[in-house]
């Protein structure tokens, strides 16, 4: 098992050798003393976090062809507010069209009303409408639609569906969620519901169902489920109005609800109530159980040490599922010669084999080979360039998973205050060289 104990990794490392020095660990930096208070947190069962605020902006138009009542969310996040501004950027302005369409359809109607002898006085204006509601909402994964209703006589609704991963700055797929055989697997559930519809609500379906678009709308559902959405007369008479399916899949990629068969509980250090760590309940396996746990309580223990005093540690639990428990670990402690010390830590525990309880790390998540190492070192490169990152020096690269994402941080030494920088990679980005747990 590879030792984290070390304070300072001396070697440093351009980008193009960051594999040889995977899964070094307990990565340190100085901070100014008015920043070293870590409140320790009550304990949580749900460890998500609602890091965008949606914030409802209306207004209204009125003229004689038509009458806009829109409310449109406003997106506010001090934690991804560049993407966040792209993101309202890109839904208003694709309302904006849509309703700069719906006003001309008013316009062309009152024309016409007027051009076939109605009167003026007895015309009522299109009646258009915009409204909107969060899906989904946590650990800046967003899901939303947006509803636009048009009365012209009879009422024309269009909806918009919206799903992005702030903190990954990209649009979520289908493909996402279940890879690349997505399509089959989404149109054999879709399939499924439809017999029983049929069958249990005397529905009507169009014959010979050809399957799910490449552009296929969806939202994401409070359980963290994607939800495929058909419009009026699509695959269904247009009495039956939209249809959706939700898609269930214990094995999609995308696991944005946890599904996990144990508890992790806080625990607090008798001698040092500023130190809390996790411990693992309920797990199968009363020796399992032990192994987790003396992993978990390990990194209290590196810091532990005679000439380290003062220790304030606390974490959160990244991911929390059956196939891998994921814990990161923030803290400080004092070091005699050498100051305080901030220090950032993880463990990954790999739950998915039944005999055994392995640590995860970066050496040997991903594979030893050497295809799996170059094209991992593209990808990093990559990554980094997009945070404006030409040429990094590493003293060390360590990993934590967080939903379908493997998030890599390391340090950039400086003179002063050491800056961390973290790495956020789907998962699905890593197959065929990442190990499977």
């Amino acid at each position: 098992m590879l030792r984290r104990s070390q304070w300072y990794i001396r070697q440093s490392l351009k980008v193009g050798l960051i594999v040889a020095s995977l899964g070094m660990g307990g990565m340190t930096f100085n901070l100014y003393a008015n920043e070293l208070d870590i409140a320790v947190s009550q304990d949580r069962a749900d460890t998500k976090e609602i890091n965008v605020l949606m914030i409802p902006k209306s207004y209204q138009e009125d003229t004689k062809s038509y009458s806009v009542q829109v409310t449109v969310p406003q997106i506010s996040s001090e934690k991804y507010s560049m993407y966040a501004k792209t993101i309202e950027d890109r839904i208003n302005k694709e309302m904006q069209d849509a309703l700069e369409l719906a006003k001309h359809r008013g316009k062309e109607y009152y024309k016409a009303y007027l051009a076939t002898g109605g009167k003026e006085s007895d015309y009522r204006p299109v009646d258009i409408k915009v409204d909107y509601d969060v899906k989904y909402n946590t650990d800046g994964i967003v899901s939303l639609g947006i509803y636009k209703t048009e009365s012209i006589g009879s009422a024309y609704d269009t909806a918009y569906f919206y799903n992005f991963d702030l903190e990954s700055q990209k649009e979520i797929t289908l493909k996402d969620f279940y890879g690349e055989d997505y399509k089959r697997i989404i149109d054999e559930q879709i399939m499924n519901q439809i017999k029983e519809r049929i069958a249990q609500e005397d529905a009507v379906y169009f014959e010979g169902f050809e399957g799910i678009k490449e552009d296929q709308v969806f939202y994401i559902n409070e359980k963290g489920n994607p939800v495929i959405v058909f419009d009026k007369h699509e695959i269904a008479p247009e009495f039956m109005g939209m249809q959706s399916f939700e898609i269930v899949n214990p094995a999609k990629l995308l696991q944005l609800e946890p599904e996990a068969h144990y508890d992790v509980k806080r625990s607090i250090l008798p001698n040092n109530p500023r130190v809390s760590y996790p411990k693992v309940e309920g797990y199968k396996g009363e020796l399992l159980q032990d192994y987790i746990n003396q992993s978990l309580y390990r990194v209290v223990e590196k810091y532990q040490k005679d000439t380290y005093s003062n220790l304030r540690l606390d974490y959160d639990v990244t991911r929390m599922d059956d196939s891998i428990l994921s814990v990161l670990y923030r803290g400080s402690v004092d070091i005699e010669g050498l100051g305080t010390k901030m220090f950032v830590d993880s463990i990954n525990i790999d739950l998915s084999k039944d005999k055994t309880v392995d640590e995860i790390n970066v050496k040997n998540f991903i594979l030893p080979t050497q295809e799996a190492q170059t094209a991992f070192n593209k990808i990093l490169e990559e990554k980094l360039k997009e945070q404006g990152i030409e040429e990094v020096q590493v003293e060390g690269l360590s990993v934590y998973f967080k939903d379908n994402r493997a998030v890599f941080y390391y340090m950039i030494p400086d003179d002063s205050v050491q800056k961390v920088v973290e790495v956020v990679i789907p998962l699905v980005e890593l197959e065929g060289i990442k190990a499977n747990f």
